[in-house]
């Protein structure tokens, strides 16, 4: 391949990525166009397409998974998956095991979201990767919870906030904080430790309120279980009509 073939790839490739949020068909434009490109050059240099086909898999992958294609994002996930480790783009194959696993969870297959995750993690602290590890904690921690196993979910959250604790300039670092006391806040309340609860609680309202939409759904449903679980039905009724004005505002505007 020569240097303009590389350079207009390298073109399709950021356009690929800056058009994923919000016009996801252009970005599976623009990597089909690298698709077709490499189609077009042949398979004389195949390792030194491993990269770009990773890349442009990967990224469709990513694009069908805003557009709710399931069947898609597994197809693509699982082609980028053999060009990324051919190629060692590690951080890229951390990603594609880790929205394997969300597409796993999301279709009710949890065995194959548990093992994506953990070839997630494996690639991330094999190879260095401490922001992503983070991400993949919380969704470990999320597929724990929904299984009822609320210890294994604990310990996943705590994980993530000991990462928090000693990263507080990463992005969304208040976002990810009141994730994680919202995870641990619900564990607390299937322990039946309210005391533990209302500290997470405290924690989200003192630290992260000013940060946050007030409105967040799992912040509203945290606050709901609690108030219920203490016995102020005052306060879980509040909050029960605050979700419902949220879903009811989210109706008339789609």
């Amino acid at each position: 391949m020569d240097q303009a073939g590389r350079e207009q790839i390298v073109y399709w490739m950021e356009q690929a990525i800056a058009n994923l949020n919000g016009h996801s068909e252009k970005t599976l434009e623009y990597c089909s166009q690298i698709f077709s490109y490499i189609e077009s050059e042949g398979v004389s240099h195949k390792e030194e397409y491993d990269m770009y086909l990773g890349f442009a898999h990967y990224y469709s992958g990513e694009a069908y998974y805003t557009l709710n294609n399931v069947e898609m994002v597994l197809y693509h996930i699982s082609q980028a998956l053999g060009y990324l480790e051919q190629a060692g783009e590690w951080e890229l194959i951390a990603r594609a095991y880790n929205l394997a696993g969300i597409i796993s969870m999301m279709i009710g297959n949890a065995p194959f979201a548990m093992n994506y995750y953990m070839q997630s993690l494996s690639f991330c602290r094999k190879h260095g990767l401490p922001v992503f590890e983070h991400t993949v904690l919380i969704n470990m921690g999320m597929l724990y919870y929904n299984l009822g196993e609320y210890s294994s979910a604990n310990a996943y959250f705590l994980d993530s906030l000991h990462f928090l604790e000693k990263n507080q300039d990463i992005d969304n670092y208040y976002f990810y904080l009141a994730v994680d006391h919202i995870g641990l806040g619900r564990c607390a309340l299937h322990a039946g430790d309210l005391e533990r609860a209302r500290e997470h609680e405290r924690q989200i309202h003192d630290i992260c309120a000013p940060y946050m939409d007030i409105y967040n759904y799992s912040y509203m449903t945290f606050q709901t279980a609690l108030y219920h679980a203490s016995g102020n039905e005052k306060e879980r009724d509040r909050c029960i009509k605050r979700i419902q004005g949220s879903l009811n505002h989210q109706i008339r505007i789609m």
